[in-house]
C-alpha cells in the first residue's frame, strides 16, 4: 500500500480541498477520492519525501483536432472554476487519455513554472496550435479573461470539427460512385469485350479499332 496526496473540488462547488489517501495504485486512489464526493484535480504518490508519479515527456509534433478540443475543453472547465493554470495543466497531464496531450501538457507546465505565460509557451508550438489559437490565448491572458477566451476558442474548434465531418460525409457518395464506375469498367474489360472478340472471329470479320483498344486495355 502507498499514500497519495490529492487536491480536489467539492461537488457543485469551487472549493478546493486537499488530503491524503492510502491505496494500492493511482487508479484506486482516484477512485477513493471520488467516493468522498470530490472531483480530483491532482493525485500523486507520496512516500514521505513527497515523490510523485508523472508522465514521461516525449517530443510532440502534432495533435489531432479532437485532441485539441479535449485539451481546450478541460482547460476551460478548470480555469472557469478558479483553478490556477499550473494545477489545471497538472490535472490534464495526469488524466488525459491521449499520451501526446499528456506529454505536451507536461512541457507546458514546466515552462510556465519557469516563468513563461501560457501564450508564450504556445508560441513555441506554432505548427501544432496555429496563429489564431495562440493569438486568442494571448489576448485572453492580457485582458484577464482567459476562461471566456477558451470558450470562444472551443466554439471555433467545434465548428471546424463539424465542417470537417460534413466534408467527409459529402465525399463518401462521389467516392462510392467512382468505385462502382471502376468496377463496371473492369467487368466490361475482363468479361464483355472478350465475348465480342469471339463473336467477330466466328463471323470472320476484323475487330473495330475501338474494340481492339479496349481489348488491349483488358
Amino acid at each position: 500500500m502507498a499514500f497519495f496526496q490529492y487536491k480536489a473540488l467539492k461537488k457543485n462547488s469551487k472549493t478546493v480541498v486537499s488530503g491524503r489517501v492510502e491505496a494500492q495504485s493511482l487508479i484506486e486512489a482516484r477512485k477513493k477520492v471520488k467516493e468522498m464526493e470530490l472531483v480530483p484535480i491532482s493525485v500523486v504518490e507520496s512516500n514521505d519525501g513527497g515523490s510523485k508519479i508523472s508522465f514521461s515527456s516525449q517530443k510532440v509534433t502534432s495533435l489531432s483536432l479532437r485532441e485539441k478540443i479535449d485539451f481546450t475543453s478541460t482547460l476551460e472547465i478548470l480555469t472557469s472554476t478558479g483553478i490556477p493554470i499550473i494545477e489545471a495543466l497538472l490535472f490534464i497531464e495526469q488524466n488525459s487519455s491521449s499520451k501526446k496531450v499528456c506529454a505536451i501538457t507536461h512541457e507546458f507546465r514546466k515552462q510556465i513554472i519557469g516563468g513563461s505565460t501560457l501564450g508564450e509557451t504556445l508560441e513555441r508550438y506554432k505548427k501544432i496550435f496555429g496563429r489564431v489559437y495562440i493569438g486568442l490565448i494571448k489576448a485572453g491572458e492580457d485582458s484577464g479573461e482567459l476562461d471566456k477566451t477558451l470558450v470562444r476558442m472551443l466554439e471555433l474548434l467545434n465548428k471546424q470539427d463539424s465542417i470537417k465531418g460534413k466534408m467527409i460525409g459529402a465525399m463518401i457518395y462521389p467516392s462510392i460512385v467512382v468505385l462502382l464506375a471502376i468496377v463496371a469498367v473492369l467487368i466490361m474489360l475482363i468479361f464483355v469485350f472478350p465475348a465480342f472478340e469471339e463473336m467477330f472471329n466466328n463471323l470472320g470479320k476484323p475487330l473495330p479499332p475501338i474494340t481492339k483498344m479496349c481489348m488491349a486495355l483488358g
